[in-house]
């Protein structure tokens, strides 16, 4: 009875040690593998959003350019005078804040010394 009793208990040491070993792997590659997919769907989101970005900005560029035709087209007799806008531009951030009355007032004030 002792010979049988040994034999059962060496079978579940052994059974014990091996389902001990096979939990341990088991958490391993369920480690494993969720790091896995958590990469997986991280990159598949990154490449929505880039996705989305890229449809952005096609549609914000086809924006300005229909407000470009609408204005040009709402403002096709002053057409010509488009290439001087950059040269009022220039005139206007030279002279910002000075008018012909501050130097004539400026002028006389500093005579009077």
């Amino acid at each position: 009875m002792t010979s049988i009793a040994c034999w059962f208990s060496a079978i579940f040491n052994d059974i014990g040690l091996t389902l001990s070993f096979i939990s341990l792997l088991v958490a391993v590659f369920s480690l494993i593998v969720s790091v896995i997919i958590s990469v997986m769907l991280y990159r598949l989101q990154r490449h929505h959003e880039k996705e989305v970005e890229q449809l952005q900005e096609q549609q914000r560029l086809k924006e300005i350019e229909n407000d470009a035709t609408v204005f040009l087209i709402d403002n096709a007799t002053e057409r010509d005078y488009l290439p001087t806008i950059p040269i009022s531009k220039l005139y206007q951030n030279l002279f910002d804040g000075f008018s012909p009355l501050m130097i004539c007032c400026s002028v006389s004030c500093g005579n009077n010394n």
